[in-house]
């Protein structure tokens, strides 16, 4: 076990040599007590200054900015609060003159700025004030950002970079605006790198002083209520069941400057239930390819090809850099018009330029020949821009892609395609597919995802990827229906037991296998077997076990176990080991319909119960609670087809299905 690094420095003083460096040397005179961290005497010789500097903004307690002329435009200064800010440190903002603060930023004017000043009239209160708040310093959360980090690949795009950020930014880029931002176009145009990279830009989380936070949708929605929960794990350490997720988000981040990112946006009625009305405090930057979600902004921005400067970085970016890529600068950009600069494909091409010249040896011109023959052979004489001929241009890059790769590695790329969509898979699960379905170690298997990745994959965190849905698709069609199953059911196998699986991956998604397996039957007994439902609601929400549910809709005895777990989310969303007391508690009223459930709970799990149906219970007139109006609900109606019809005073009409799902 680590154990974490004593605080000898206490406090951290920030400042601004042009004008501030008497003033911050009085401070630590004064502040002996909390032993000052000191940037001059305190950097140990060798060692590259901002590591130190970050070093020690993270073992103090307290972050003492000294707030002057120059420190409101020094870069080193905002580096150094936005860092603090970052990983939660107590910021103690003091200032000589307060009329500084009338051009500070807004999270600083929102702020409690001592003024140090002893002409100023509380300067006996306000030194108390700093002595106390260092004696008892209150460490605030770190200022959440979920974003994912940009891709290593990340080619600068400043057109629409430039675009973005007037959107998101008041013209001084130090103000955030409010409001809805489309990001518009086809698939693997860049649209969600165009995303993270603005969720990661220094300026905007300045800015967003509330948070930054990623939500993704897609098409199959398989991670939204997830990425949801992380939301709330990162703002208040609680999670919300599926039917409460949207407004209990919508809560959690009313009163705060924040920029929600919802990526990979395709059904219009969660995307309208989830901005509309918007929060005033709230910007939302949406991706998609859906015209029906863009028209909830004013006026979308239109991602499409890269410029040719731009698509020509990118395919060198995948070159060593002993490589002198200007002598082949005018065939480079010529590949990458041919490609149509779509970076789908020129990251696919990149990944093959790189194994012809790093793993085969050729030269650049080579190479760049080897790619220009291939596409020649594949059909791909000119790029045509609409769908049709997106999609044969993607055939003849992947066929030309694949020659690098043997017939055994090529299936083990086509097997990736078994994972389900829009969602991150662990570095662990391919691994355990690649084992089972081809007895290969994991040191092989690490090479290959190596390969594979930026151009086929698209790496995350640990080793861990996330396929492109158009890649996927294509991936998936190279597979037989019996390749699949065998795929899945390798898979499974190597996992092993399931009430002892390997990461959160596989807790997650191992209902998804079974049934890619053909296996749903298994999925049933493990529903109805506590030992399970606690492993799955450990490792992962209330949402995925709901989910599991669905996949047996057409079983009473599941729908039963489905009511009776929604019932309890309130409950297990704040705390998961209520649920052996919930699931018995709300079964009372005919405890046969869910017999062998409740005898698998251990006695050991069991607290008081009551002797009556006193909660709410399964099977019982309350059938669903349907969850996502803002307003007092002014009435409801039933339908002909079943459904029912809601309207409220925040101005929405809703309609649901019986068991509460929003249509």
């Amino acid at each position: 076990m680590t154990m974490p690094k004593p605080k000898t420095n206490r406090v951290f003083v920030s400042y601004a040599r042009a004008d501030g460096r008497d003033y911050a040397r009085t401070l630590r005179e004064q502040l002996s007590e909390f032993n000052p961290w000191r940037d001059v005497n305190d950097i140990p010789a060798g060692v590259e200054w901002w590591e130190a500097i970050k070093e020690a903004i993270e073992h103090v307690e307290s972050f003492l900015l000294v707030v002057t002329e120059a420190a409101l435009k020094s870069a080193f200064v905002r580096r150094e609060w936005v860092y603090a800010r970052r990983v939660g440190v107590q910021i103690v903002p003091v200032t000589f003159d307060p009329a500084l603060l009338e051009r500070a930023p807004r999270w600083l004017r929102k702020a409690n700025v001592l003024i140090l000043n002893p002409d100023y009239p509380d300067y006996a209160e306000q030194q108390e004030s700093l002595l106390r708040q260092l004696r008892e310093p209150r460490l605030p959360a770190p200022v959440p950002n979920t974003a994912p980090a940009p891709a290593e690949t990340f080619i600068e795009r400043p057109t629409l970079q430039t675009q973005i950020m007037e959107r998101l930014l008041a013209a001084d880029r130090a103000e955030p605006r409010f409001g809805v931002t489309t990001l518009l176009g086809a698939g693997g145009f860049g649209k969600t790198n165009l995303a993270i990279n603005a969720a990661n830009d220094p300026d905007v989380f300045e800015a967003f002083t509330g948070g930054i936070f990623w939500v993704t949708v897609g098409e199959s929605g398989q991670t939204f209520v997830q990425d949801m929960n992380r939301i709330l794990r990162a703002l208040h350490k609680l999670e919300a069941s599926p039917e409460d997720i949207i407004l209990a988000v919508r809560n959690a981040l009313a009163d705060r400057d924040c920029l929600l990112v919802i990526d990979d946006s395709w059904k219009r009625e969660t995307i309208h239930a989830l901005v509309s009305p918007p929060l005033p405090q709230c910007h939302y930057l949406l991706t998609t390819r859906e015209s029906s979600v863009a028209a909830l902004s004013a006026e979308p921005i239109s991602i499409a090809e890269m410029e040719s400067n731009e698509a020509t970085a990118l395919l060198a970016k995948y070159l060593p850099e002993t490589i002198d890529v200007r002598a082949a600068d005018a065939k480079l950009r010529a590949l990458a018009e041919r490609l149509g600069e779509w970076p789908l494909l020129l990251n696919i091409v990149g990944i093959t330029l790189r194994e012809q010249v790093v793993i085969h040896h050729r030269t650049l011109e080579n190479a760049l020949a080897y790619v220009d023959e291939g596409l020649d052979e594949e059909g791909l004489t000119a790029f045509d821009r609409n769908n049709v001929g997106r999609s044969a241009a993607l055939e003849a890059t992947m066929r030309v892609g694949l020659r690098g790769l043997s017939e055994d590695e090529q299936q083990r790329l086509f097997e990736l395609s078994i994972f389900a969509d829009d969602v991150v898979v662990s570095e662990a699960a391919a691994l355990a597919l690649w084992r089972g379905s081809a007895g290969l170690s994991d040191f092989k298997s690490k090479k290959l995802l190596g390969r594979l990745a930026g151009g086929f994959t698209l790496p995350e965190a640990s080793g861990a990827f996330r396929l492109h849905d158009r890649l996927r698709e294509w991936l998936g069609k190279q597979l037989s229906a019996a390749e699949i199953v065998a795929a899945h059911v390798a898979l499974l196998a190597t996992w092993g037991d399931p009430l002892a699986l390997p990461d959160n991956y596989a807790y997650h998604h191992y209902a998804y296998h079974l049934a890619g397996a053909g296996r749903l039957e298994e999925l049933r007994g493990l529903l109805l077997n506590y030992a399970w439902l606690r492993a799955k609601l450990e490792a992962t929400d209330l949402a995925a076990l709901l989910a599991d549910c669905d996949r047996l809709r057409g079983d009473s005895t599941i729908r039963w176990l489905r009511q009776a777990l929604t019932l309890s989310g309130s409950a297990l969303a704040k705390q998961k080991t209520m649920l052996a007391g919930q699931l018995l508690a709300r079964t009372l009223a005919d405890e046969s319909a869910l017999a062998g459930l409740r005898a698998s709970v251990p006695e050991s799990e069991v607290g008081l119960l009551p002797l009556n149906a006193a909660l709410a219970q399964a099977g019982s007139a309350l059938q669903a609670v349907m969850r996502g109006h803002i307003g007092r609900v002014n009435g409801a109606l039933a339908l002909d087809d079943g459904s029912l019809l809601s309207w409220s005073k925040d101005g929405t009409l809703r309609r649901w299905s019986p068991d509460g799902q929003e249509l």
